[in-house]
């Protein structure tokens, strides 16, 4: 199965950046999965119904954001 992944972390703008990559997909392709991994503050922009484009939003892990130091 072939889908679309994005990300938006550390700024509300990357959301609607994500947000209008999802409406572009959708009105092309309705049926291909989105998800988003998103921080509470690269979505905080986005009310509950433009967070529903999404098929899933996956919240990283702090991990992710540390070098080791």
């Amino acid at each position: 199965m072939n889908g679309i992944i994005t990300i938006a972390t550390k700024h509300a703008l990357y959301g609607r950046y994500a947000y209008n990559l999802a409406v572009s997909v959708r009105a092309t392709n309705p049926s291909t999965p989105i998800s988003i991994i998103a921080d509470e503050i690269g979505i905080s922009h986005l009310n509950e119904s433009q967070r529903a484009i999404f098929d899933q939003i996956i919240a990283p892990r702090l991990e992710d954001y540390c070098n080791g130091e």
